[in-house]
C-alpha cells in the first residue's frame, strides 16, 4: 500500500511500515 512512499528518504520511515 505505502510501497509508493518507500522511495528515497521515505524508505527509512516507511521501511518499517512496508
Amino acid at each position: 500500500m505505502l510501497y509508493n512512499l518507500c522511495s528515497g528518504i521515505s524508505f527509512l520511515i516507511c521501511g518499517v511500515l512496508c
